[in-house]
């Protein structure tokens, strides 16, 4: 069990599809009065926005109870705590396994294809929403995807279950909740997700895990420019 989690089983898979439904479906509803088609870059960048704050502020409302606390106890629950130095060899041996394993899914099943994210958020559009696309993709979206899928929802699984069982749930979910930016990347995004959660579990925090997180994000934006 990861120390410091207050919520049990239920709370878990509640606050999961909760945080899940008001970042997929809500945070865009939102935006779609001023841009029915989510078509502008504004109405995708609010709506990326507020996806961000759904996520995060579901993990830290459930973090939170019971009490309520205050904010930097709840976080200290999701995983936001101290690491020592070993963890950094720790993440990059996470990152080099899941690269080897993208590699062989590659040559023997399919070759992941994503869309392109990052073109949508203005990464083709100048310095300045290049800057901003870059800044939500390899820092945001790590910090929020790394408080909710492994502070909050692998926290929570592991309250019940092993650390394989509570990783390979929290690994499927967080590919999943991927599939539509491309279907081929569910099974890698899942082990990459698997990867991080295993890397909670060792360094007992989630400090590597978005390190980890904005390198591969790094990565894949780099080769995106590629298309400009």
């Amino acid at each position: 069990m990861i120390p410091g989690v207050t919520w049990d089983l239920r709370t878990t898979i509640k606050g999961t599809l909760a945080g899940l439904f008001l970042a997929v479906f809500i945070a865009p509803l939102l935006v779609v009065p001023f841009d029915p088609n989510l078509s502008s870059l504004g109405a995708t960048l609010v709506a990326q926005a507020l996806l961000t704050v759904a996520l995060i502020g579901t993990a830290i409302y459930v973090a939170r109870r019971p009490g309520p606390t205050d904010v930097k106890t709840a976080l200290g629950r999701l995983g936001w705590r101290p690491f020592k130095p070993r963890a950094i060899g720790q993440m990059l041996l996470m990152l080099l396994a899941f690269y080897a394993f993208v590699l062989v899914y590659a040559a023997l099943i399919t070759q992941p294809n994503q869309e392109n994210i990052a073109d949508d958020l203005g990464l083709c559009r100048g310095p300045v929403l290049a800057g901003l696309a870059v800044f939500l993709i390899c820092v945001i979206a790590p910090i929020a995807e790394e408080t909710f899928f492994r502070g909050f929802l692998y926290g929570g699984l592991r309250g019940r279950l092993s650390e394989i069982p509570a990783a390979s749930i929290s690994g499927l979910v967080f590919g999943i909740v991927h599939a539509p930016t491309g279907p081929t990347t569910v099974i890698p995004l899942a082990a990459l997700g698997f990867g991080l959660a295993l890397l909670y579990q060792r360094t007992g925090s989630i400090f590597p895990g978005m390190l980890a997180h904005a390198i591969n994000n790094s990565i894949a934006i780099a080769s995106q420019f590629s298309h400009c």
